[in-house]
């Protein structure tokens, strides 16, 4: 059974003997070698302090002594992202505090057979984003029924590779939305030095 974060409602998502919390710590692993084949350091912030907020792995360069908090976000299949941020129906987030740049991991396969795309936005990318993608699916949609207000937030794949979405409000069809601007212009596939931006 697969079951994924769908926009309006959470779910656990399980594939075969591997849950979220499994495919969440290899994605975060898988982060840390790409980061030290790279030439940086990095360590799991989450061996030392379990569930450290908003950040997963500290990154340090060892060239110029810079120091990097980053979070990461594995997913699976053609699910958004999910960013660990409530929204309110109003479009209003949560707690919502971004500490560094993010890397998303997409996984895909099973066991010794995995595969790993990684997409590594800034800062400051990260949080508009987060901000305008949620604005949009919040106050941009035609609904029948009101939202929740405790809706978790995600990032869809296509947002990470620069695409946005397309008006569907005069076609006929069920869901019915404006366009959506995505703020990031780019491809954000293995842009690593992303990390190191503000």
């Amino acid at each position: 059974m697969t079951v994924g974060l769908i926009f309006g409602g959470t779910d656990f998502i399980v594939y075969g003997n591997m849950n979220n919390t499994r495919i969440g710590n290899i994605g975060e692993q898988m982060v840390i070698v790409k980061l030290m084949e790279l030439g940086w350091d990095a360590f799991n912030v989450n061996q030392v302090f379990k569930n450290y907020k908003s950040v997963d792995i500290i990154c340090m360069n060892p060239s110029n002594g810079q120091t990097q908090q980053i979070q990461v976000k594995t997913g699976r299949g053609n699910n958004p992202f999910p960013t660990g941020f409530y929204s309110d129906n109003k479009g209003n987030i949560n707690d919502f505090e971004i500490k560094g740049p993010w890397v998303f991991v997409l996984a895909t396969g099973e066991g010794i057979d995995m595969t790993f795309r990684f997409f590594i936005l800034s800062k400051s990318e990260v949080e508009a984003l987060i901000r305008t993608s949620n604005n949009w699916y919040m106050n941009e949609y035609e609904r029948e029924n009101e939202i929740s207000n405790h809706t978790p937030v995600g990032i869809k794949l296509k947002w990470l590779q620069g695409e946005g979405e397309k008006n569907t409000l005069n076609e006929n069809i069920k869901i019915r939305h404006a366009a959506y601007d995505n703020p990031l212009q780019h491809d954000s596939e293995n842009c690593w030095n992303k990390i190191w931006e503000e």
